[in-house]
């Protein structure tokens, strides 16, 4: 069984009744425990950036083949000492690659990148970090297997 703080009907009535109102005083002291503790439950604005760190550390630790061809060759500051971080959280993104030196984002986009939706994603996500003043370099991760060298050339060019 798991522990945890359970809200009732009754403490969700109060903390809705007193939601804008910082005043809690009129409740007595073990309702303003109670209370306080299921605001926390209910939201934890921290929560969010945790979940993504999280994320981010697994898809660290599951990368594709293609993510692992391309992080050997810009890992340790190896291509014009651009120093490259992976599966970086950035505002409600996780990028793939980043050097936020340059400002510039790679990302690796595997064949489900191919279906309309996720077209629309990258897009909008695109559009997001370009706002913000990142450049954003797409390949695909066939294109990273097979041609390397041609990659590394593209990221080099922007680096400049």
């Amino acid at each position: 069984m798991r522990f945890g703080f359970r809200i009732s009907d009754f403490t969700l009535t109060l903390i809705l009744s007193h939601q804008g109102r910082g005043n809690l005083s009129s409740l007595p002291p073990w309702e303003r425990v109670r209370v306080r503790r299921a605001k926390k439950r209910l939201y934890n604005p921290m929560k969010k950036s945790r979940d993504r760190k999280n994320i981010a550390r697994r898809l660290r630790r599951d990368q594709t083949d293609a993510e692992k061809t391309l992080w050997t060759r810009l890992r340790s500051k190896q291509l014009k000492g651009a120093k490259f971080r992976r599966q970086q959280p950035i505002g409600p993104y996780i990028v793939d690659f980043i050097d936020f030196d340059s400002r510039l984002v790679v990302e690796i986009d595997g064949g489900q990148h191919n279906e309309e939706k996720m077209i629309n994603k990258d897009e909008d996500r695109t559009m997001w970090l370009i706002e913000r003043g990142y450049q954003v370099l797409r390949f695909w991760d066939n294109e990273v297997l097979q041609n390397i060298d041609g990659v590394l050339e593209k990221i080099l060019t922007t680096l400049k």
